[in-house]
Order: C-alpha cells, then sequence, then structure tokens
C-alpha cells in the first residue's frame, strides 16, 4: 500500500524524469489500488515517446518503474500512455479478441494471432476469460509467442 507521502514523492519522481528528459507535455499521475500508478501524457513528441508498435513507450514505462522501486525500495507497478496510445491499443485488441471469437464460434476451427508481447496478450485472455464457445492459449517462444483462440469440444 502506497501512502500519501510516498504518492507525492512518487508524483515528483515522475515530473523530475520528465523534465530531465526534455519531454514537455500535460503530464497526469493518478493512483490506482493496490500499487498501480497510472501516468497520462499529452504531447507533440508522441511518436517518438511511442516507438514503432509501443516499444518505446513500454521502455520509458520499464526505466520508470526500475528508478521508483528503487527509490521507494519497494515494488510499484507503473502504466504509461502517451496520448491514449494504450487505451486505443486496448481497445483495438478488446475488438480483435470479439471478432475472433465470434468467427472462431461460427466455423468451429481455430485461429492464430499474430504474435505480440505479453501486456496484449493478457487483454485478449481476459477479453474471452467469460466467453463459453472458445478457449485461449499462449503458443511459441519470446518474440514469436501468440494467441490460438480454439473453439471448445
Amino acid at each position: 500500500m502506497i501512502s500519501p507521502k510516498e504518492l507525492e514523492k512518487i508524483k515528483t519522481y515522475i515530473r523530475e524524469f520528465f523534465n530531465f528528459a526534455e519531454i514537455e507535455g500535460l503530464l497526469k499521475i493518478d493512483f490506482q489500488e493496490p500499487s498501480t500508478i497510472k501516468v497520462t501524457l499529452q504531447t507533440e513528441e508522441a511518436p517518438i515517446l511511442i516507438g514503432e508498435g509501443g516499444e518505446t513507450l513500454l521502455s520509458l514505462q520499464s526505466l520508470l518503474k526500475k528508478i521508483l522501486s528503487k527509490q521507494l525500495n519497494q515494488g510499484i507497478f507503473i502504466e504509461l500512455d502517451i496520448n491514449d496510445y494504450r487505451a486505443k491499443k486496448i481497445k483495438y485488441l478488446q475488438e480483435l479478441a470479439t471478432t475472433t471469437a465470434d468467427e472462431v464460434a461460427l466455423t468451429q476451427h481455430s485461429k492464430a494471432l499474430e504474435p505480440m508481447g505479453a501486456w496484449e496478450r493478457r487483454i485478449i485472455h481476459m477479453t474471452l476469460a467469460e466467453r463459453s464457445a472458445v478457449q485461449t492459449e499462449s503458443q511459441g517462444q519470446e518474440t514469436q509467442r501468440h494467441i490460438v483462440v480454439s473453439p471448445l469440444p
């Protein structure tokens, strides 16, 4: 659990991080239970900060997490979103999952999705967890890890 005093320290560290990196924009920092800090940034520098497929965004998020965990001497989770990239990606993944599940349920044939990162696969799995006609499974190794959506027997 993060105390109000620690939350203020976290906000200060995050602001200093972006100031030091000379990244300008509207920064919003929110706390979500149990220990997630949601950081949203609206900036004109978004394409550079997001990178291809969100890779730079994930690297920035990882760096922030490491800095804060070390400063606070405790594990903390950071969810960084730049110009609503993550929110739009989640919506896209949920729609992809639903469309794929509908197709699999109709055709009764499994379908493999393109390789994706762990957080993206998690969105697919969570979106389809309650679907009674299909199941999901991650397959493959490292950068080729992907989800296969299959009909239930």
